[in-house]
């Protein structure tokens, strides 16, 4: 589960983290007296507390992650049934290699999220939901849940990692059994995620153990998971291509991507293309030829990025705006894949020495992408 911390005004004047976790600090030592004044029966002014608390910690993770762990633990003696507050705390002791503390926090979340499965599962007995949705109120104010999903999906989405969590746990404490049972239950919870969830959150958290094996120093392990985690991307997106899903397949380009994966980049990429070659979505082909071709740059080979730009160009310029309900969106899709082959190809020219080719294609895309600007 990947959140997007947004920057708070009032943490941005400050001038450095220490700063800033002072601030925090000092906002919700403010908002906790001032619940403590009205009292418990006022749950908005407990969860505003909580959420600075929570602020406090995510700010103090970087440098500090014993003062990081208290904020998480004061915010939830203000709010004790937050599952993503407990899920950040277990996964900072995860990181500590606290794991007795870790696996209570993670058991904290299954517990407090126990009515989401039913809840989720339940389309439309909204009346049902409405009477149990306040406890996702407690989700930290600084976070964006994603716009398409209930937030209800996140909670399930939080009760999953958990779950997957204690499965590392106690497979590092060599209770396989254990281990089993708890990927049972995330594998019984898929459904309500969709195809590929599971295996994406085991990507995520191997990527997770990669960073936090660099922090202490440990290119060996970094290496070892983020080899675990290019097998397990190349393996999913086979599954993608078989199961021709190609938004799956969107999300591991997307993920490949933010990593600067180039080889699980290129295989996503290259089953994406397939896929969208089956549907006949000649817009995804364009895109796809146009991401391969700065990939096979990016890698050294040249030969083949100039071949998968000029596939792009040739597609591009074989759609046609009537096959889209908004005639003018798909001129100005095609005009930007254009400008951005356009000038792939002239950075794959200057590579090669063509530096007249490349000043041709680069200015070629330059007028592209300026028409595409002036609508």
């Amino acid at each position: 589960m990947i959140l997007v911390a947004r920057k708070s005004p009032r943490f941005s004047i400050a001038r450095g983290p220490k700063e800033a976790r002072q601030l925090a600090e000092t906002l919700a030592e403010e908002r906790t007296a001032i619940a403590t004044r009205l009292g418990a029966a006022v749950a908005t002014e407990l969860r505003r507390a909580a959420r600075s608390w929570q602020d406090a910690g995510i700010i103090s993770f970087s440098f500090d992650k014993t003062a990081a762990a208290a904020a998480y633990e004061r915010a939830l003696a203000l709010v004790p049934d937050n599952p993503t507050g407990w899920w950040f705390l277990g996964r900072l002791y995860q990181d500590l290699n606290h794991l007795d503390d870790a696996e209570r926090a993670f058991t904290m979340v299954v517990d407090v999220t126990e009515d989401a499965p039913r809840l989720l599962a339940s389309e439309g007995d909204q009346e049902a939901m409405d009477a149990e949705i306040d406890w996702i109120a407690s989700w930290p104010e600084s976070f964006a849940v994603p716009q398409d999903r209930d937030p209800l999906y996140w909670v399930m989405a939080c009760r999953v990692f958990s779950l997957f969590n204690l499965a590392e746990i106690a497979s590092m404490r060599g209770d396989s059994l254990r281990a089993d049972d708890l990927l049972r239950s995330v594998r019984a919870l898929e459904v309500l995620l969709g195809p590929g969830a599971i295996e994406l959150i085991g990507i995520q958290n191997l990527v997770d153990l990669a960073a936090t094996a660099a922090t202490r120093g440990d290119l060996v392990a970094k290496k070892l998971y983020l080899d675990r985690c290019a097998s397990s991307s190349v393996n999913l997106s086979a599954r993608a291509r078989a199961e021709s899903n190609p938004v799956l397949l969107a999300q591991l380009v997307r993920r490949a991507r933010s990593r600067g994966d180039w080889t699980s980049l290129e295989v996503s990429l290259k089953d994406a293309l397939a896929v969208d070659e089956e549907l006949g979505n000649e817009l995804g082909m364009a895109t796809y030829l146009n991401d391969l071709g700065v990939v096979a740059g990016m890698m050294g080979n040249g030969h083949d990025g100039e071949a998968y730009l000029r596939r792009s160009l040739t597609l591009t310029e074989n759609i046609h705006s009537e096959t889209l309900r908004e005639p003018d969106r798909d001129q100005r899709i095609t005009e930007l894949l254009s400008a951005s082959a356009h000038s792939n190809l002239g950075i794959i020219e200057r590579e090669r020495g063509n530096l007249v080719a490349a000043e041709a294609e680069l200015m070629q895309g330059l007028e592209l992408h300026q028409k595409w600007c002036a609508h």
